[in-house]
């Protein structure tokens, strides 16, 4: 049996693409003792346009003209794909219906990671537009999770964090006010924070006094079980 191919459709932003490829492919390396066979297209975003996607939600139809190209793409070369992005999974199910290639959904897969971990009450950390788009609370709602997420003037501001983490000019200062609004969700109760977009680990990665659940490490995970599913394996070590 040959091995499997995972596409990877990234970009959004590079620095998180290049961190998930390469968490993925050391597990790989830890646990198989071989590296996986990966294809990553990254898409080619224009930056006016992705600054409206993060911080006002605009953009949706170059994103999605963006995504359904990426997908047409590596489909006949990969046998299952993944999305390293948050905010890109309000269009999961037009792309599901594209092709017959399994699309993991990073949303989905870290609902479960709350639910085995029996949380009632979370925070959220994440774009507007995914917030908008209620993409963790349709998630957390099946299992009985509660959400808490920041109020409109905090989240106007981690938007505009997020965006500069995506063009790489991220600061300290970023990273003391996200580390302030981590707390601000500790103290309404939240039993855990889930860094609902991929780049925020890069700057929320020590620990916070609380447990986080990082969306990009759980997909990370769930394209391994995925690929040592598809390829009949079990865990070397």
């Amino acid at each position: 049996m040959r091995n499997k191919t995972i596409g990877i459709i990234g970009g959004m932003g590079p620095e998180s693409t290049s961190d998930f490829y390469l968490e993925l492919t050391r597990m790989s390396q830890e646990k198989c003792s071989q590296r996986p066979s990966i294809i990553i297209h990254s898409l080619p975003i224009e930056f006016s346009v992705e600054e409206g996607f993060i911080k006002k939600g605009t953009g949706k139809k170059e994103f999605l003209k963006w995504l359904r190209e990426s997908v047409e793409m590596i489909e006949d070369i990969v046998d299952f794909i993944v999305i390293p992005c948050n905010t890109a999974h309000i269009f999961i199910e037009e792309l599901r219906k594209l092709t017959k290639k399994p699309i993991l959904s990073i949303t989905e897969e870290t609902a479960k990671v709350c639910s085995e971990n029996n949380f009632k009450k979370v925070g959220l950390l994440a774009t507007t537009l995914t917030l908008r788009n209620k993409l963790y609370e349709k998630e957390l709602k099946q299992f009985g999770i509660e959400m808490i997420t920041l109020d409109k003037v905090e989240q106007k501001i981690l938007s505009d964090i997020i965006h500069r983490i995506v063009l790489g000019e991220e600061t300290t200062k970023d990273q003391d006010v996200l580390e302030k609004m981590v707390g601000k969700l500790r103290i309404n109760d939240a039993e855990s924070i889930i860094l609902g977009c991929t780049d925020l680990q890069i700057l929320l990665n020590k620990n916070l006094g609380i447990e986080v659940i990082d969306s990009m490490h759980t997909l990370v995970e769930a394209t391994f079980r995925k690929l040592l599913f598809l390829e009949g394996k079990k865990l070397c070590r």
